[in-house]
């Protein structure tokens, strides 16, 4: 299946990080696929070199890959009700900030959004923490148990020599 790369868009953020504001690009369809850079380009670039490694995968596996969401037209017009006494405490929230009622409720959208975003990732990032950790107590325990059968062998190569061992033939 022939892959249009460019179908996809992607979602541009900054995010502060220890060695300050960098930029994170990421792909909506897939989980985990994003890139980082110090540079909006950088971004956007690994985002995409990590999209082509994150598909072949799929398609190696048999997958399914995500078709591209597809966007609407949104006019940016947006009409709601509020009860009169929302209505009021939000007005006075909007003049104690100095801004209008319209930019104080897209402010409040806008940061609502930024949290949910924050906490989708955040959410993701703790699943994918968890099977990381599993799968480092699952190699663990096999590096154990083989540790554990290496110790037995040479114990009983030492105690009894090669000859005690079962030989096997090839065939």
């Amino acid at each position: 299946m022939k892959i249009n790369f460019d179908e996809y868009k992607i979602v541009l953020s900054i995010i502060e990080t220890e060695e300050g504001l960098e930029y994170l690009a990421e792909y909506r369809e897939f989980d985990f696929c994003c890139g980082g850079g110090k540079t909006a380009d950088e971004a956007i670039k690994e985002a995409r070199e990590n999209l082509e490694i994150y598909i072949a995968e799929m398609q190696d596996l048999g997958k399914d890959i995500p078709e591209p969401i597809r966007e609407l037209n949104y006019s940016g017009k947006l009409t709601f009700r509020l009860s009169k006494s929302m209505h009021k405490k939000a007005t006075e929230c909007a003049e104690r900030e100095g801004i209008s009622l319209n930019a104080f409720i897209a402010e409040a959208v806008s940061e609502k959004v930024g949290n949910t975003s924050l906490n989708y990732v955040l959410s993701k990032l703790d699943v994918a923490v968890e099977r990381f950790t599993a799968a480092i107590y699952l190699t663990k325990a096999v590096v154990d148990t083989a540790v554990t059968f290496n110790r037995s062998t040479a114990q009983t190569i030492n105690q009894f020599g090669y000859g005690s061992l079962p030989q096997f033939k090839l065939n």
